[in-house]
């Protein structure tokens, strides 16, 4: 398993029978770990039926998926993708992802290295290997339901929703921002705090801003004037 950060205070998860599954036929208890499932990846949002998606819950419920292949799937789900990929930038998107799927909040290193994956990998590429990450599949495996293991969580502990994407972007500007959804680079964000330019640049542009209303104030006058002495006025 990974090493972790010791300020983290990680807590042993609970052997919860209900929670581990081989592949059987539909049932109440198959039923009951998808609606956890789903609880935990999209814990920000009361009205979980919303974000149902009908051919990964049937194969689950059928026992041809396990656990983490359906943590996976809609990870990469459109629901997922929709309205909580595209309203984080990825450097959030990964924090979520590790408190959500890992159940503990990301180091730095882990932080840079994931949001680098998934900008130049994508997301299918990103789900597949962060839920077969040895520490995944050590402390889960293939049938248990991800489930807190740390304390300290900072987006999205305690059904608090992730951060608005004008405030996580703030956090992120680097490879993998909004720019590679929109694919425009009118789109990218500016570099400057508050989006002000530093008090030597607006003084600046406000020296220009006046000699360009002064000169355009001697054009128009001098436009009057020859107006005036050809007569046309």
């Amino acid at each position: 398993m990974q090493t972790l950060a010791n300020n983290l205070n990680l807590l042993e998860t609970t052997a919860d029978p209900n929670l581990l599954y081989s592949k059987a036929p539909d049932n109440g208890d198959r039923k009951q770990a998808l609606n956890s499932i789903y609880k935990q990846l999209f814990k920000e949002n009361r009205n979980l039926e919303f974000f149902r998606n009908a051919e990964i819950d049937s194969k689950f419920l059928a026992g041809e998926t396990s656990t983490r292949q359906t943590v996976c799937s809609l990870i990469c789900s459109e629901m997922y993708q929709d309205y909580i990929l595209m309203t984080n930038s990825n450097y959030h998107f990964v924090t979520i992802c590790f408190e959500r799927v890992l159940g503990r909040s990301p180091i730095q290193a882990e932080k840079l290295k994931w949001s680098s994956l998934l900008a130049s990998e994508g997301l299918i590429s990103f789900a597949n290997k962060f839920t077969s990450t040895n520490e995944y599949m050590d402390v889960f495996g293939d049938d248990k339901i991800p489930a807190l293991r740390s304390g300290k969580l900072f987006s999205s502990n305690q059904n608090t929703p992730a951060l608005p994407k004008f405030q996580s972007i703030q956090r992120y500007t680097g490879p993998g921002n909004e720019t590679q959804w929109y694919g425009g680079s009118g789109s990218s964000m500016l570099p400057w705090d508050g989006k002000l330019p530093p008090t030597l640049v607006r003084k600046a542009g406000a020296v220009f801003t006046v000699a360009g209303a002064i000169e355009v104030a001697r054009v128009l006058i001098l436009i009057v004037m020859a107006a005036l002495g050809t007569g046309s006025i």
